[in-house]
């Protein structure tokens, strides 16, 4: 009965979580329920999710006794269709992960954006006009990139509450 009402609060958590909302400044800081662990285990614990989660050449940098960055490359990062091609980039992005008293500040950054092995001059900001609203043909791109930040969240916060 125990392990139910752990598995219930973990999906209730889960589920009324802010996720990741891009925006003309990007992204917004996220904060989600700290598991009720010392820094030191916590900071153990994003190094192992780091592992298991990335799989690829990534980087863990900035680490002190309140949190620290990781940098990594994502294909397929984001994507968008126009005149029927599709568009797919890989992204360098940075997760800035710092452990507050009762919860965990997420940031995520893209750094840069690339066609295939070709750095771009290109920003998730530039998916929005000088307005801010959302340009008509980056739907996809915005919900995509979103779609790439939440899946990270998501199992960050699945692995460190387990």
């Amino acid at each position: 009965m125990k392990h139910l009402y752990m598995l219930f609060l973990l999906t209730a958590s889960l589920a009324t979580a802010q996720g990741f909302e891009l925006t003309p400044r990007g992204f917004e800081p996220v904060e989600i329920q700290r598991p009720n662990r010392p820094n030191e285990k916590l900071i153990d614990l994003t190094k192992a999710w780091a592992d298991y989660y990335f799989k690829q050449q990534y980087d863990i940098y900035n680490v002190t006794a309140n949190g620290l960055d990781i940098d990594v490359y994502k294909e397929n990062g984001f994507f968008y269709h126009n005149l029927g091609e599709l568009f797919s980039h890989r992204i360098k992005y940075t997760l800035k992960i710092e452990f507050l008293e009762a919860s965990c500040r997420l940031r995520f950054t893209v750094r840069e954006i690339y066609a295939k092995k070709t750095l771009l001059k290109m920003t998730p900001q530039d998916f929005f006009g000088p307005d801010g609203q959302l340009k008509d043909d980056m739907d996809e791109a915005k919900s995509s990139l979103e779609k790439t930040a939440n899946n990270a969240l998501t199992s960050y916060m699945k692995f460190i509450q387990g």
